[in-house]
């Protein structure tokens, strides 16, 4: 609750006709102090997305992390790597280590797996899993054993959270998916806290990072940009088919790379040596099925990215050529 804001105007909340389960909230009314606006808390989760936000883009990501709880995709890994592994790099790559009592927040969590192995490395911390998809209240109910970790769903173009709140925000291959990725950067930006890091994966430009065009060629040319208006099941049964016949030179290329070392093997490791043939198919699929979905998918330069956090008052920049990006707030 207090570091909860409305969307629409910032206003604090006041909570009515609530149920609870000891410490946590199950049910009840968030309802503006300043503009009236009311949300409600559904199975433990915050849901302040307004009606108007289940636009094409919410129904893609809702149903891909669907057909991920049914066991239609990966098992143990999440696009291709070990929750635990991700959850352990992403945390390091913010430098400071993590302190009592700060909030961490990871945006755009999808179905939270490594949300939660962040709220287990580190019980000593507050974790909040933040996404528009409705697949979030099975994700809360995954997670009722570890208690510093928290849901709410909203829209990262209007965060439901007070600004400076985070001292560690993880924006991993969202932003990029929204309308607009500056407007998403900087509305994300605003809750990371003075001396607070922020880690954010962006699509790279095609021109600073040539490894990925045959991943955009799917989307453009095959999907002509439009898997997103294709029902679910076909392009389920599409991203199969073409993960099949890519397989054997994504392993092909993806050990190719890693022996001549042009990607760094920490930065880049898909856990191909623990995975089977059939393994490596429902991760490479979910990746696919993953690229095709979105409404929106934007690739951005270098010198773009960085000036988006200069604007926003970030130093100790660091960046690679894979759109992975990271600084600290002054």
């Amino acid at each position: 609750m207090p570091i909860l804001a409305c969307p629409h105007c910032q206003g604090t909340f006041r909570l009515r006709d609530e149920m609870t389960d000891q410490t946590e909230i199950i049910s009840g009314v968030l309802e503006c102090s300043a503009c009236g606006q009311t949300f409600f808390i559904e199975h433990g989760v915050p849901n302040l997305l307004d009606q108007a936000d289940a636009d094409v883009t919410r129904r893609g990501f809702t149903d891909q992390w669907n057909l991920r709880f049914d066991g239609q995709f990966e098992n143990r890994e999440v696009f291709g790597m070990r929750p635990e592994k991700r959850a352990k790099f992403m945390v390091e790559r913010c430098v400071d280590s993590v302190q009592p009592n700060e909030w961490i927040v990871d945006i755009g969590c999808g179905s939270a797996e490594v949300t939660r192995a962040i709220a287990v490395q580190h019980p000593e911390a507050q974790v909040v899993g933040f996404d528009f998809s409705s697949t979030l209240q099975q994700s809360a109910q995954n997670a009722l054993d570890v208690p510093n970790l928290h849901f709410v769903q909203g829209d990262v173009m209007r965060p439901p959270f007070k600004s400076n709140t985070f001292m560690k925000l993880f924006a991993i291959g969202v932003l990029h998916h929204t309308a607009d990725t500056a407007t998403a950067f900087e509305a994300a930006a605003s809750l990371v806290a003075s001396g607070g890091r922020m880690l954010a994966w962006i699509y790279p430009d095609p021109l600073e990072n040539p490894l990925l065009l045959p991943y955009y060629g799917i989307r453009d040319l095959t999907f002509l940009g439009q898997g997103h208006r294709l029902p679910t099941r076909w392009r389920v049964r599409l991203a199969r088919l073409q993960a099949a016949t890519l397989l054997p030179s994504f392993a092909l290329g993806y050990n190719l790379c890693q022996k001549i070392e042009t990607i760094v093997r920490d930065e880049a490791d898909v856990d191909l040596a623990e995975m089977s043939l059939s393994d490596l198919h429902k991760s490479l699929s979910f990746i696919l099925l993953d690229n095709i979905s979105p409404e929106y998918q934007f690739r951005h330069k270098k010198q773009e990215v960085m000036s988006w956090f200069t604007a926003q008052g970030f130093v100790e920049l660091e960046t690679n050529h894979f759109g992975l990006y990271s600084g600290k707030r002054l």
